[in-house]
């Protein structure tokens, strides 16, 4: 009786067990057939709008800003050959600055809301950065509290002079990697030979900056101010404290802004006749630049070079840049009862 009884039992349980793999085979089948079917649903047209198409390859200029900007042609009022020639800050007491605009930019709508096409000077270094913009689309933010404008225009400052050293000469230098040969370069002169000079107040945020990359730089400050009382904004010369040697240095002028142009050539002036700095040794290093201000340094220093995150359209009738990020050292220093 009792072999009898597992004689059935044991066929009932292989059955089901059994049946049980069958389901889970075809469990199994049917959800590979699902997801074979989500494969080639994936693959077919009905999905391709969903997935990002591939940008058609576009040329930009090297160095330069992709950014609309306005048309520089006409803050300098001169007239460009075919070839992309012409000459920028002709004046009766001075010699002509030739430049080849090497570079053509889109159009752009300028303060007047007159399309052109926009061109830089050779010696205009605009830096093209995503990471850059970025930054600078949290400090241009009205409401940006104080706190945060700190901290992302310092990331961006600091990224700023990085760009602006590679403007400096360079050599090409080889060095040898674990695995091979490296084709790199190298400054001609070596870093702890350049020289930080700021324009206080603003231009020691970005002296930190260029400490935190090169901390044993030599450090100078110009103290100028442009007189808030008159309408022209004209600068005021206060104080200056050069770096020893500095003459025979490359110097990076630090200003986070360019304005009218006003305490840029007193600071540079300064250089050029109490340092002794030779005028194509100055790299003048600015998050945003007016087109004013670039036209003014230019007419007067045409030797030396600017390197700016950004160029904006203009200034408005308090001179100050538009669309720009207000007044930088009282932001910067929580010293300001608005942006």
């Amino acid at each position: 009786m009792k072999c009898s009884l597992a004689t059935k039992i044991t066929p009932l349980f292989f059955l089901t067990a059994t049946l049980s793999i069958s389901a889970i085979s075809a469990a199994r089948a049917s959800s590979g057939s699902s997801s074979s079917a989500q494969q080639e649903k994936l693959s077919g047209s009905t999905t391709t709008k969903f997935l990002p198409t591939t940008e058609p390859t576009r040329t930009l200029p090297t160095n330069k800003s992709g950014l609309e900007i306005p048309d520089l042609s006409q803050i300098w009022n001169s007239e460009f050959n075919s070839d992309g020639s012409g000459v920028l800050g002709t004046s009766a007491d001075q010699t002509p600055l030739s430049v080849d605009i090497r570079n053509k930019l889109p159009a752009a709508t300028t303060l007047t809301g007159k399309k052109m096409e926009a061109s830089y000077p050779e010696n205009l270094f605009v830096v093209k950065s995503p990471a850059i913009r970025r930054l600078m689309s949290i400090v241009r933010d009205k409401a940006t509290d104080q706190f945060t404008y700190v901290r992302y225009s310092d990331r961006a400052m600091r990224l700023l002079v990085e760009e602006a050293l590679s403007y400096l000469p360079h050599n090409d230098k080889n060095v040898e990697t674990a695995c091979g040969t490296y084709e790199g370069s190298e400054l001609v002169v070596p870093e702890r030979e350049l020289a930080a000079v700021s324009v206080v107040r603003s231009g020691n945020t970005m002296l930190e900056a260029v400490r935190q990359v090169i901390p044993d730089v030599a450090v100078g400050h110009i103290l100028v101010q442009r007189d808030e009382s008159d309408p022209e904004k004209k600068p005021k010369f206060y104080y200056q404290k050069m770096p020893n040697g500095v003459e025979k240095r490359y110097v990076l002028l630090c200003d986070p802004m360019l304005a009218t142009g006003g305490s840029a050539n007193a600071a540079i002036k300064c250089l050029i006749e109490e340092g002794k700095v030779k005028e194509e040794n100055i790299l003048f290093v600015n998050l945003v630049a007016a087109p004013e201000g670039v036209k003014k340094v230019f007419d007067a220093y045409p030797k030396i070079k600017i390197v700016s995150a950004e160029v904006d359209p203009g200034l408005n009738e308090s001179k100050f840049i538009v669309p720009g990020l207000g007044d930088f050292g009282d932001r910067y220093y929580n010293t300001g009862d608005e942006h």
